[in-house]
């Protein structure tokens, strides 16, 4: 924590030998016990603690998952610093969740060749229901990981790519499902976090403290069972974005201190004149969970999650000192003979209010002749989401309490799913099929007002419309899957996924009584699915896979255009959907103590929606096209082992490749031949786990990832703002564990490690200390 009167070098000696301190006490201990002979009891513990090795098995279903997959269990959850959901997946293979700090709303995700702009790539699901979004990619589409706690989870499965007819384009990337816990009896727990980062961005220092209380019951009674929990979360961050100045040059202006001048990664001449501050964010999450068994023939269950988020940016830190030491806000302004301009609601602050509705229903069991069915229903509501900017800052002389706001209204998703599967047809048990009927439907509406008299609490109606925009899209899709067992060593599986997409009531108006409307249209989809499996023994599998996919655009590509002084958006109703051809094989050895698994994949997309940006004078304005075609392949190892080189010591490790290049763009042929942006062409990522006693364990982690490009021309060549930086991030926590209650340490960003994604810094070292209690 940063402490007032300490200089920087004080705290850096104080922070580095409390952290080598810890590590040498930890890893002492465990090399101690390492030497000691261990009970065969003792030992048969240990395992029962330590992640499972094997894989293979843990992924139920009617016939063999046809693509690579990966499994985080509920022993392994538990010895990660798993503050948020997301945390869970932290160091699955070739998986990247851009997360700016705890709790943050747009913790995009990437997988394989998809950028974390590429969100509708990816799908994930808790419990069946989805909890990506139908809504809107890049930035803001990141999946509602707030609706779900990390304390509720059983397991976590992930699978790659859209090799199941069971999914549409958006697995592109892959699935991630969340599993949630079933309470076999009477449970109440509580857990509370907290933790702190110091950070120093540019010409502003801070600590960044936050916690999170976890209050849960649960149940299960005859036929029934529920679970119910309240999550709180409230945390302070860093400064989430600074202000800078590309158009510099001249020698007028008044001349000022304070400002920062540099190379930004886009290899331009850049000063940096203010930061954001400090962002407070506050998450509360009610949800309930109930099953209820009437019989083998139907089982029930139901979720219903109230999501309430306020996040605020009040503190804006502006760096402007005349000769006088005075602040400035307008004006040209020179910086040792150099002139820039800066303008009033550059220093904005800023506050959003946002409360989301998730409920979802499900049924299934068996019917006869041997056919299961299962059925999941599932709604999104944006319930309120407003976000509200000054038109200048509160320390301004200018400043007059006006501004702006901008509100998602009439905004969200539906969804179903039906599914039935036979594990055997007619009088074949080699024949197996899966199938089903799927329907979604997504609509939005955004409206921008300006001219508000107070920009905290004027109504909507007391100010002008400056723009809206929306719009619907739905889909109807039919699947199937036959498996074939050939021979006790050959399994052979033909799918075809096919579908029909419309988007409609599409408009746009920039003024309150403009009618104008979009473009409606309909597309069909046919995605064939091939996957042959080979098991010449128990130890080795081989599988080898093809599929195309078809990926439909999101209201917010085809109909977002929003002016709000800094960020436009420009709609673009005539998207063309994605288009895959897709490759996968799969090897993977498998024994009772260790797992080895090589995939290789290839991907070649036609019609790539990507977001192309332009950044001047500090405005942002983004469109969506469409690329030709992007072609990508690559390669991931993954394996684990326990008793590593030492009894009782655990270690897993994956390293990925990924080449994703740009083939084709007709709209930008001078960007052909460049790697597609957000993609780095390296990840990879450990866990070492030591078993210190059947009660003690500590791990130590790291995850690494490659230089990527921001930019669609790869011109952002350097490290720091707005570049994709290169990060290897250390993480570190302990462990003791009782009857009632579990104790934990942790430290994330072990080195303080300063890396950019975008404006945007990582967090930097953040230390944790966790508390669970379980009072039956």
């Amino acid at each position: 924590m940063h402490v007032m009167g300490e200089s920087s070098v004080v705290l850096v000696i104080r922070n580095t030998f409390l952290v080598l301190s810890l590590i040498f006490f930890v890893f002492s201990a465990a090399f101690v016990q390492a030497d000691e002979k261990n009970k065969a009891q003792k030992l048969e513990e240990l395992i029962i603690l330590a992640p499972k090795a094997e894989l293979r098995d843990t992924f139920a279903d009617v016939m063999p998952v046809p693509t690579s997959k990966f499994k985080v269990d509920r022993t392994e959850i538990d010895t990660i610093n798993s503050m948020t959901i997301e945390d869970t997946v932290r160091y699955a293979p070739n998986v990247e969740v851009r997360r700016r700090y705890i709790g943050d709303a747009n913790g995009v995700v990437s997988m394989r060749g998809n950028g974390n702009f590429q969100t509708a790539r990816q799908m994930v699901f808790v419990d069946g229901f989805p909890l990506h979004s139908l809504l809107r990619t890049r930035w803001n589409g990141a999946p509602q990981w707030n609706f779900v706690a990390p304390d509720e989870t059983d397991h976590v499965n992930i699978t790659y790519g859209p090799f199941s007819p069971k999914y549409s384009g958006n697995a592109m990337g892959g699935v991630i499902d969340i599993f949630s816990r079933e309470p076999q009896k009477e449970e109440w727990a509580l857990q509370t976090t907290g933790w702190v980062q110091d950070w120093e961005l540019q010409q502003s220092k801070g600590n960044a403290p936050g916690y999170k209380t976890f209050f849960a019951h649960g149940n299960k009674i005859g036929k029934l069972s529920y679970y119910m929990f309240y999550n709180r979360l409230e945390t302070q961050t860093q400064p989430t974005n600074i202000q800078t100045d590309t158009s510099i040059g001249g020698n007028k202006g008044t001349t000022v201190t304070g400002p920062v001048r540099f190379m930004d990664a886009r290899v331009r001449d850049v000063i940096v004149y203010s930061d954001d501050g400090e962002e407070n964010s506050i998450n509360d999450l009610f949800k309930m969970k109930m099953n209820y068994d009437f019989s083998s023939q139907f089982k029930l269950r139901g979720m219903i999650g109230f999501l309430d988020r306020h996040r605020d940016q009040l503190n804006v830190n502006n760096y402007i000192r005349d000769s006088s030491g005075n602040k400035l806000w307008t004006g040209n302004v020179n910086l040792n003979g150099t002139q820039f301009n800066v303008s009033e609601n550059q220093f904005d602050v800023s506050k959003q209010d946002k409360q989301d509705l998730l409920i979802g229903l499900g049924a299934k069991g068996k019917l006869a002749n041997g056919w299961n069915y299962d059925v999941a229903l599932s709604t999104y509501f944006v319930l309120q989401d407003i976000a509200r900017d000054s038109d200048e800052n509160p320390e301004s002389s200018a400043y007059d309490g006006s501004g702006q706001l901008t509100e998602f209204s009439n905004t969200g998703w539906q969804m179903v799913e039906i599914r039935f599967d036979k594990e055997s047809i007619g009088s074949s048990s080699n024949l197996s099929f899966e199938g089903g009927y799927h329907y979604d439907h997504a609509r939005m509406k955004v409206e921008n007002i300006r001219s508000l008299p107070d920009w905290e609490l004027s109504e909507r109606g007391a100010g002008s419309l400056n723009n809206s925009s929306g719009g619907e899209t739905d889909t109807h899709g039919f699947h199937g899957n036959l498996g074939f067992q050939l021979n006790p060593k050959w399994d052979l599986q033909t799918g075809l996924r096919t579908e029909l997409w419309r988007s409609f009531r599409g408009f746009k108006h920039e003024s309150a009584t403009e009618t104008g409307h979009q473009l409606s249209r309909m597309e069909y989809a046919f995605s064939p699915k091939l996957s042959l499996g080979f098991k010449p023994s128990n130890e080795w599998d081989f599988r080898f896979s093809l599929a195309r996919s078809t990926r439909f655009p999101l209201p917010e590509e085809l109909f977002e255009n929003v002016d709000d002084l800094q960020n436009n958006s420009i709609s673009s109703p005539g998207l063309k959907p994605e288009v895959g051809k897709h490759a996968t094989i799969m090897i993977g050895n498998y024994k009772s103590k260790e797992t080895t698994q090589l995939n290789l994949f290839f991907d070649e997309v036609t019609d790539t929606i990507f977001s192309d940006q332009d950044i001047t004078n500090g405005v942002t304005t983004n469109t969506f096209v469409n690329i030709n075609k992007v072609r990508t392949f690559g390669a991931e190892f993954i394996t684990q082992r326990r008793d590593f080189l030492i009894s009782n010591h655990d270690l897993s490790f994956n390293v990925s490749y990924t080449n994703s290049e740009i083939i084709r763009h007709d709209s930008n042929s001078s960007t052909e031949g460049n790697q597609l942006p957000r993609v780095p062409e390296w990840r990879a990522k450990f866990q070492s786990l030591y078993h210190i006693s059947n009660q003690w364990d500590a791990m130590l982690a790291g995850r690494y990832q490659d230089k990527a490009f921001g930019q669609i021309d790869n011109s952002d060549t350097l490290r720091g703002d707005n570049g994709q930086d290169e990060y290897f991030f250390l993480d570190l926590k302990t462990t003791y564990r009782t009857r009632k209650l579990n104790a934990s340490f942790g430290v994330n960003n072990l080195t303080d490690q300063l890396a950019y994604t975008g404006p945007h810094t990582f967090p930097s070292r953040t230390y944790s200390i966790d508390l669970q209690w379980k009072f039956l």
